[in-house]
């Protein structure tokens, strides 16, 4: 349904298309059914497209954190990208991505208010938007990625259909991922104060239950080879999927070290610079009780108070005594396990193989 204010209270309406045309509508005009037909056709082809509306969004970051100035100038930033004046909109969103972009990079990110990862959002969406019109596609998608990752998706998942209606018209891979081979990586040496994941095949839901109840990691096998993702899941079928996409990349052995960063990157990217040994995937935990934290050493300042000073791997317990005492469980995931962790306690991953997983974290009345 189309509904028009009186003519009294509609100013000339304005619509703009993608071939650039600009159609101007008065008062009268909005009551003649080709009128309405021609409306009606222009806002289908914005649908078609999954062009995200700039404008009159269904939810707009609160004015009272961000303020009525900027979200003023979102408006006439939006405005002017709808009207492809593109100069005047890629000035108005470079000042306001700067704005939202330190308020997103201040302090813990944890702590930054909703509104301004909303706020950052919109302003990914018109500069997406802008870009589509302008005919950058990867660079459109970059930015509702940058939107993605650094806020979330408004009006409904606009964003995120946006994002994905861009890299169906990028060209796909046409050949598989080829990844190189090269010796497998083996696990760690037990130590002396580790042992061994208990394993079982395919619990019931009262032997599930009972496992919850014990607080114990329990390695299931074979729990996820009737998922269709068991099957589809592979570093070809994502790069057909994802290729274009920009994720997050975390670089470095150990997230506590000086050299670890994360980068930005697209998935194609990731595949082709870090992908270099025959995919088995299999990982190596190993996992320490919540009651053990004493015995692990956190350590005492920044953000990272949840992270041991213990390398695990080799520990050195000339420095870290207590770590001795603590009761160590070891075990290697191979594709189709699933291990259950408690909540609370401490873990160590280690990639043999370059693998796909999926974690889940859930809590229990039980």
């Amino acid at each position: 349904m189309f509904y028009f204010p009186r003519r009294n209270k509609l100013p000339t309406l304005h619509l703009w298309g993608f071939g650039g045309a600009e159609c101007k509508y008065t008062p009268g005009d909005c009551f003649d059914p080709a009128v309405v037909e021609r409306i009606k056709e222009t806002i289908m082809s914005f649908k078609a497209q999954n062009v995200p509306r700039l404008v009159h969004l269904q939810h707009l970051p609160e004015e009272s954190v961000v303020g009525c100035s900027l979200i003023r100038i979102y408006k006439e930033c939006a405005r002017a990208t709808l009207a492809q004046n593109f100069t005047r909109s890629k000035q108005l969103e470079s000042f306001l991505a700067s704005v939202a972009w330190e308020k997103l990079n201040t302090g813990y990110y944890e702590e930054v208010d909703e509104a301004w990862r909303v706020f950052y959002t919109i302003i990914m969406m018109c500069r997406a938007v802008r870009l589509k019109l302008e005919r950058q596609i990867e660079e459109a998608l970059f930015a509702c990625d940058m939107g993605l990752i650094m806020g979330r998706d408004v009006d409904g998942f606009a964003l995120s259909n946006f994002a994905h209606h861009l890299h169906s018209s990028l060209s796909e891979p046409t050949t598989p991922v080829s990844l190189k081979t090269q010796k497998l990586l083996q696990p760690p040496p037990p130590l002396p104060n580790s042992i061994y994941v208990d394993v079982c095949e395919l619990p019931s839901f009262e032997e599930m239950l009972k496992i919850i109840r014990n607080k114990k990691p329990v390695v299931i096998k074979g729990l996820v080879n009737q998922w269709p993702a068991f099957r589809k899941w592979n570093f070809s079928y994502f790069n057909e999927l994802i290729g274009h996409r920009t994720v997050p990349i975390e670089i470095g052995n150990s997230y506590a070290d000086n050299d670890w960063q994360q980068v930005l990157m697209t998935f194609r990217t990731f595949i082709q610079k870090f992908i270099e040994c025959e995919i088995v995937g299999r990982k190596f935990l190993r996992i320490i009780p919540a009651t053990e934290t004493e015995n692990m050493y956190p350590r005492q300042d920044g953000i990272l108070t949840s992270t041991s000073q213990i390398d695990v791997r080799c520990p050195d317990l000339t420095e870290f005594p207590r770590f001795r005492e603590a009761h160590v469980f070891d075990c290697t995931l191979c594709a189709g396990d699933c291990l259950f962790i408690p909540a609370g306690f401490w873990h160590y991953v280690f990639a043999l193989d370059p693998s796909i997983s999926v974690s889940c974290w859930f809590t229990t009345k039980i």
